[in-house]
Formats: C-alpha cells, sequence, structure tokens
C-alpha cells in the first residue's frame, strides 16, 4: 500500500485532499482483494490437486512461491477486467460525499491491530 505521512487534513486543498484520500482508499481495495481473493485462490490451486510431478519448479518454487503469488495476485486485482475490485471501490468511494465522509474514509484506512 503506498502510503505518506501527510494527514489528510494537513492538505490544504480541498480537491487535493479528496483526491490523495480516494487514491489512498483505492490502494487498500486493490490489496484487500489481492490478499483476500486471487491470492488465497493462486496458494490453493499452488498446493491442491493440480500439484504434480510434471512443470514443477524446484525447490526454488517451493521457497518463493508465495511471494510469486503475492505478486500475480496484485498485479490481477489491478487488473480493469475484473471488475470486483472497481465496484467495491466505487461503493466506498460513495461515502466521502456524505457530511464527514472524508474522516469515515480516514478511519477505515487506518490500521487496526487485532489481538487474538
Amino acid at each position: 500500500m503506498n502510503t505518506t505521512s501527510i494527514p489528510p487534513q494537513d492538505i490544504p486543498d480541498f480537491a487535493v485532499r479528496k483526491d490523495w484520500l480516494l487514491g489512498q482508499l483505492h490502494d487498500s481495495v486493490t490489496q484487500l482483494v489481492s490478499i483476500s481473493f486471487f491470492e488465497t485462490l493462486m496458494e490453493s490451486s499452488r498446493n491442491g490437486a493440480f500439484k504434480g510431478d510434471l512443470g514443477h519448479g524446484g525447490r526454488g518454487e517451493e521457497v518463493f512461491g508465495g511471494q510469486l503469488d503475492r505478486q500475480l495476485a496484485m498485479e490481477m486485482s489491478k487488473s480493469p477486467k475484473f471488475g470486483v475490485t472497481q465496484n467495491i471501490y466505487q461503493d466506498l468511494a460513495k461515502i466521502y460525499d456524505r457530511p464527514r465522509g472524508w474522516a469515515e474514509i480516514q478511519r477505515m484506512l487506518t490500521p487496526v491491530n487485532v489481538v487474538g
């Protein structure tokens, strides 16, 4: 996720603040779709019934396969051909037009520490 240390309320121009905040929202949605959908799908296909002796990349694939999955998943979630990312983003971006909507989006983008 591309983040900067500038809080949105410190960005002077309203239009620039909106563009910056919605850009952060889009990056977060892309990462969410990448991790929750594509990376999970690729991991299960790599370790599932399709795994065989043919076409196996050996120890290197075992070690670095997860990194490759992560990178490919991120690229797939950015693709305009896959509409889920864009649909989620558009639904969440509508929040911005509500009164104090920018604060709601900022709260959504704030990392949460989950103790489990």
